[in-house]
């Protein structure tokens, strides 16, 4: 599943605005296989796939902003949701990188190691 990109990007240019890509959780030992919204939709139904995609947006925007002003790009990560006693709560794996997706933003032209959680934790504090 490609999504389209703008031309010119350089590697760590912020995105006008994020993108949200689905994936299903996958059996033990396996890897979530990414979806597309539109079958995202077919496994939950509209409302509650524009739901999630609302609150991922929305958590993420929020906490990029901040990682920003501390000088951290958010590049990519996740989100679980679940449903308890029928409202859908934000369950695990909340902002957890998928290696490499934390960088620094001195450097914009080149690679850069990712950033571990806890060295990157005391930051955005």
């Amino acid at each position: 599943m490609r999504i389209p990109l703008p031309t010119g990007l350089r590697e760590s240019d912020r995105l006008e605005e994020p993108i949200f890509t689905p994936s299903t959780k996958a059996e033990i030992g396996t890897h979530d296989e990414n979806i597309s919204f539109e079958q995202m939709v077919s496994i939950l139904g509209q409302e509650a796939a524009e739901e999630l995609r609302r609150l991922s947006l929305d958590i993420y925007s929020a906490r990029a902003d901040h990682a920003a002003t501390r000088g951290i790009i958010i590049a990519d990560t996740k989100f679980e949701f679940g449903v308890i006693d029928g409202r859908t709560t934000l369950v695990d794996e909340v902002l957890t990188p998928t290696p490499p997706v934390l960088a620094g933003r001195r450097v914009r032209t080149r690679s850069r190691p990712a950033l571990l959680r806890q060295a990157v934790r005391p930051r955005l504090a």
